[in-house]
């Protein structure tokens, strides 16, 4: 009756749901622009958006440093059951994210018409570095907003609030959109008009967000005492390879328009701008599910769960695979419809250049996928140097050579087979990096990992089993009672920790679920010369047992028993509720 992983899938499918919602909200609107600005104000405009975005991509870095470094951090203290430190870091990181969001939001309004200058000096066309200030400063009003919003969407699955950051998407977009048509088919207000309506809407979308702390029951709360200015280090840390990817990005992006215009013309810029802005919302789908793997591998490193980092990674292996891949396809089959949509063009030349870009991305795209979770759980299990070079090689240093190598060497076709080129050897290194370090070449999730042997238990000092209904309890309580005789534990000890099983376990079979149905708990018991303890994880109704014996003691001391016996006799009972999850930790005298 070995542990399964029904809870780690569940919790997975959870925490993609969210970060997708912050991730691509924010990156969804940019898109949308671009479709609109396609579509209405005319091939300039889109040359002008593509040279843009690598700026707006830059102003986003803030965001992706703090936003996912603050859920992998809070997730590890969720996984030890210490809602005091979550609290800590939470309120300090947010602090800073707001200060320095704003600052540079000045600094991207003032030093806009500089920064168009740059951007717009190989075009020769004054038209569009006006355009380019025009949207530059109206971006600049909502990127606070946009970066908040996005660090703290993706903070509110951990507080066990999934359905707000889908209404904050929902209304992000429907006011992108409304504000988008209004500039226009109204207002006529050009790309200015534009980046006010991605700013807009974001303001609404924070708006949406703050209502989750408006409930006095979440996990969460911004509280300016007790901080440590230690913990923005931490987070900054855990961030580096986010904002890596995004500056990274941004660089390429960089790197690519001053490629294209040394070897072709303004038509394959745009080309470019149209593919970049197909593939915007599948760079948030990558970010969602690296950010995804990264805080379930960091909420099981927390617990020193060496198993469950393992089958997290491997089921998060099997989402990227089939759904990357089956997105790819679609892309690459229809890469003229995909472009038909951002690029209102009678020109069938423009368009076939625009699908050929889309087409090559892709099967880039499609070769790299698994880089995407391999990054994530090592950022989630503290291996940042490999995930900083996996990221780095990605997003940077691979594309930009290969693309310089081929553009400068054969012209725009090999600029279109550099980038290829980027994503295959980017799945060489997932493999060769770990083999260097193991000294052998293996395709197994756990060798890729390089988990230290140090974490965690001993597979002999360790037992897990997953339970459903009171037989299983009966059955588990024995076999955890003959684990700790077998590992040396006295039979007062061995009795308790059976008897707690019994107790904890039991409890929730009988109260945790709605009548009629199974739910799902895992537990672990560790049983060595350092570690007394047993961890109970489930998805049934919340329910703090330390917070119930600190209401109730000493009234009605014929209530609850068998939470009494648990709380008095063993020698440390922490509970949190996490990603919907029920976390208890129960030391053993």
């Amino acid at each position: 009756m070995a542990s399964n992983d029904r809870l780690i899938r569940k919790t997975f499918w959870g925490i993609l749901a969210i970060n997708l919602v912050s991730m691509v909200s924010g990156i969804a609107s940019i898109m949308i622009d671009a479709v609109i600005t396609g579509q209405f104000l005319g091939s300039d405009a889109v040359a002008a958006m593509g040279l843009i975005q690598p700026v707006t991509m830059l102003c986003n870095v803030i965001g992706t440093l703090f936003g996912p470094g603050l859920g992998i951090v809070c997730t590890r203290y969720m996984g030890m059951a210490k809602p005091d430190r979550v609290n800590q870091v939470f309120s300090l990181v947010m602090t800073v994210l707001a200060s320095t969001a704003f600052l540079i939001a000045c600094g991207l309004y003032l030093l806009a018409p500089s920064i168009a200058q740059v951007l717009g000096a190989k075009t020769k066309d004054p038209a569009i570095v006006a355009m380019i200030v025009e949207y530059l400063r109206g971006f600049s009003l909502g990127m606070p907003f946009m970066g908040l919003t996005m660090a703290l969407s993706g903070l509110m699955v951990l507080d066990n609030d999934r359905m707000r950051g889908m209404v904050t998407m929902i209304v992000v977009l429907i006011s992108d959109v409304t504000f988008d048509l209004l500039n226009v088919l109204v207002f006529h207000g050009g790309m200015h008009g534009m980046a006010l309506a991605t700013s807009f809407s974001h303001i609404a979308g924070f708006l949406v967000v703050c209502t989750h702390f408006l409930k006095k029951d979440r996990i969460l709360h911004f509280r300016l005492k007790s901080l440590h200015v230690g913990d923005a280090v931490e987070v900054v840390l855990c961030g580096i390879p986010n904002s890596i990817a995004s500056s990274s990005t941004a660089i390429r992006m960089l790197a690519f328009n001053a490629i294209l215009m040394a070897i072709a013309t303004k038509a394959e810029i745009s080309a470019l701008s149209v593919a970049n802005s197909a593939f915007s919302v599948i760079v948030g789908i990558s970010i969602s599910t690296t950010a995804s793997t990264s805080m379930l591998c960091s909420l099981f490193l927390g617990e020193e769960d060496r198993n469950a980092i393992v089958s997290a990674f491997r089921f998060a292996l099997k989402i990227v695979i089939c759904g990357i891949s089956a997105i790819m396809l679609v892309y690459m089959i229809f890469s003229v419809p995909v472009a038909g949509l951002f690029l209102r063009s009678d020109n069938a030349g423009e368009l076939a250049c625009a699908a050929r870009f889309i087409f090559v991305m892709a099967l880039q795209f499609l070769l790299m996928s698994i880089s995407f979770p391999l990054s994530g759980a090592y950022q989630g299990i503290r291996h940042m140097g490999f995930n900083y070079l996996l990221v780095g090689l990605r997003e940077g240093i691979l594309p930009i050579l290969c693309a310089l190598v081929g553009g400068l060497t054969f012209g725009l076709n090999g600029f279109l087979y550099g980038i290829a080129a980027a994503g295959l050897l980017e799945l060489l290194c997932c493999y060769l990096i770990p083999a260097i370090v193991n000294k052998r070449l293996s395709f197994r999730a756990a060798d890729l990992l390089m988990i230290p042997e140090t974490l965690g238990a001993a597979p002999e000092d360790m037992l897990e089993a997953s339970v459903q209904d009171m037989d299983g309890v009966l059955d588990t309580a024995q076999r955890v009672m003959q684990f700790c005789k077998e590992k040396g534990a006295d039979a007062r000890t061995a009795f308790m920790a059976s008897l707690f099983i019994e107790e904890t376990v039991g409890n929730t079979v009988r109260h945790g679920f709605p009548e009629g149905k199974n739910g799902n708990i895992d537990l672990r018991v560790i049983y060595s010369k350092e570690k007394h303890l047993i961890r109970i994880r489930d998805d049934g109704k919340p329910f703090d047992p330390v917070e119930w014996y600190t209401r109730n003691h000493p009234d009605d001391p014929s209530s609850g028993v068998g939470i009494r016996i648990v709380t008095q006799l063993a020698k440390d009972v922490r509970y949190i509720l996490a990603m919907g999850l029920n976390h208890l930790v129960i030391e053993l005298p």
